[in-house]
């Protein structure tokens, strides 16, 4: 109902790559580039920006082992926050709208078929979304609470019909990616 034929969609996004690398490669560059005034960017990280090696968490500073370098208003500078602040302000400045999403949810069910919203113990993307959610009020932009309706996906579709929302592979499939 949104994306009707008169909407042009432009991804530039690339798995596997963070909210700093996004920018560093020139992507963000390349979209604010491209765009004209009324334009929307569509903020949307967290997996990767978790995928790092390092267990700290970035979405308080500490950005996967860069040294915490100072508060740049009201954000700790590298962190997952700052990053998600400083696309939005660069869209603003180009007169585009941005809009942060939150991180969709990994596949995952309990023992009785009931979505997780964490997976994997030691990762912790509950933060990132709270955090996506947080710099969306703080700058007063539009938030989509993916999050949310990924979750009603996947209790609707089930343990096993979910399985084509995602790269879902097995045995030596899964050798070959």
């Amino acid at each position: 109902e949104y994306f009707t034929a008169a909407v042009k969609t432009v991804n530039l996004a690339l798995g596997g790559r963070t909210a700093k690398q996004f920018i560093s490669e020139g992507r963000l560059n390349n979209a604010l580039n491209s765009s004209k005034p009324g334009d929307y960017l569509f903020i949307h990280f967290g997996h990767s920006d978790l995928l790092k090696k390092d267990t700290r968490d970035p979405v308080l500073g500490g950005y996967y082992g860069t040294e915490v370098k100072g508060i740049e208003n009201g954000y700790v500078y590298d962190s997952y926050e700052y990053w998600i602040k400083y696309m939005a302000d660069r869209a603003r400045e180009k007169g585009m709208r941005p809009v942060i999403l939150n991180s969709i949810l990994e596949r995952g069910f309990d023992s009785e078929g009931n979505v997780l919203r964490e997976v994997w113990g030691v990762r912790k993307l509950e933060s990132y979304r709270t955090a996506a959610k947080n710099v969306a009020s703080d700058l007063g932009a539009s938030f989509i609470d993916i999050a949310a309706r990924n979750e009603e996906l996947l209790a609707h579709w089930g343990v096993e019909k979910s399985k084509y929302l995602y790269l879902y592979l097995t045995g030596d499939i899964a050798t070959q990616y």
